[in-house]
């Protein structure tokens, strides 16, 4: 095998997966290695939760504060706890259809979340970080 071969002599990739690499553009082993993401994530400096700027991305350390509930809405597993960061500010975190994370997540273990926190009312709130 090299860089000119196709795709599909890749192990794993057959015919349906090829296909899904050639809308891409990606016909040769060499195109898959030269396919770059379209962009990065920079996470930015670690921050309190009263330094987050409301609509911006940023991330907070937290411990979990409260214990994990994973509720029933509809079609939706909602998973919804409480978290502390170093300054005693609380944060309200829910995440959709991961119950799986339910396990995952423990009480007083440290987190770093990252999204967009937002304000409602005097409590901080974030979803999906």
């Amino acid at each position: 095998m090299d860089l000119d071969s196709d795709i599909r002599e890749l192990k794993g990739i057959g015919d349906k997966n090829g296909a899904l690499f050639h809308k891409l553009n990606i016909y040769t082993v060499n195109d898959l290695l030269m396919y770059f993401p379209r962009d990065y994530v920079r996470f930015p400096a670690l921050s309190g939760l009263k330094d987050t700027s409301e609509g911006k991305y940023s991330a907070v350390k937290c411990v979990i504060s409260t214990v994990v509930t994973l509720n029933h809405a509809r079609n939706l597993k909602i998973i919804r706890f409480t978290a502390t960061d170093k300054n005693g500010d609380n944060v309200n975190v829910t995440v959709f259809n991961m119950p799986y994370l339910k396990n995952s997540l423990k009480m007083g273990s440290e987190y770093v979340f990252y999204g967009k926190f937002y304000q409602k009312g005097l409590f901080f709130n974030v979803d999906q970080p």
